[in-house]
């Protein structure tokens, strides 16, 4: 399990790598004839649309893991739009300045690329450290926004023939990256439901990880102010042709809770 967790981390600081926010220059979607990306576009419209996501101002909610005993809190996270400059606080984190078990609250701060970290109030100089929080600030914004990045620039899509899995029919797009884009060439593969137009799982690599065997990912929603999020994620090994072994159990690996839309929050923390 904690194997498939670290290629789950990894993967959206490749794709964010590739940068961009989907938009043409007057602020409008393109419009497409290419009948994968058409699906893309119905995926998105499903979950709200992007027009609905282009007015978000701030996003908070609290990021969950399950464990023996239950839901445990991870962090709280707060990111901000069009920006995405984003917040992330952990109640109980190890102190990255020792190697001790010391434990506090660790506050990432990530604001125009710049990245800070504090514990228990503190500065934090250590490198390591800093680097972490701008891998999680980026991963943790991006799992939750994925659906609406699919249409960044410099991805390219492909449709594929039509996947059964457990006896759902679901139309298949795969998404990857022109030449020159980002360091390397991943592949998500998203099964759509043609009844609700949600990804309702994908398969991807891990590159970066010389990862070409893909792991696939179930997704659950909640919708919260006219947008559907996913709130919860698993993941399991699979192969290309999205086959599961046959005693295959759906980890509750992730969960997001008391997610909300445009609040008041404190917004010095992005000073």
């Amino acid at each position: 399990m904690k194997y498939y967790l670290l290629y789950l981390l990894i993967v959206p600081a490749i794709f964010l790598a590739c940068g961009g926010d989907g938009h043409t220059n007057n602020g409008q979607t393109e419009v497409t004839t290419d009948p994968a990306v058409a699906l893309i576009d119905e995926a998105i419209e499903a979950m709200g649309g992007m027009d609905a996501y282009r007015q978000l101002e701030n996003v908070s909610y609290k990021y969950m893991r399950m464990g023996v005993e239950g839901p445990r809190l991870v962090s709280e996270e707060i990111y901000l739009y069009p920006s995405e400059d984003a917040y992330g606080r952990y109640p109980e984190a190890r102190n990255p300045n020792t190697d001790t078990e010391e434990r506090g609250e660790l506050e990432q701060f990530y604001v125009d690329d710049a990245v800070r970290v504090l514990f228990n109030g503190e500065p934090v100089d250590n490198p390591q450290a800093l680097e972490s929080a701008r891998f999680s600030r980026k991963t943790n914004f991006y799992w939750l926004n994925m659906f609406f990045k699919l249409r960044d620039p410099g991805l390219t899509y492909k449709l594929l023939e039509d996947r059964q899995l457990y006896g759902q029919n679901y139309q298949a797009v795969e998404v990857s990256f022109e030449d020159g884009i980002g360091d390397v060439k991943d592949i998500y593969l998203v099964y759509i439901n043609p009844d609700t137009k949600l990804v309702d799982y994908f398969l991807f690599t891990v590159m970066a990880a010389d990862r070409s065997d893909p792991i696939m990912m179930q997704v659950e929603y909640e919708e919260v102010g006219g947008i559907k999020w996913p709130v919860g994620r698993s993941s399991l090994a699979s192969n290309w042709a999205g086959e599961l072994p046959e005693d295959a159990t759906w980890p509750a690996s992730v969960m997001i809770d008391d997610l909300q839309i445009n609040s008041e929050i404190d917004l010095s923390l992005f000073e």
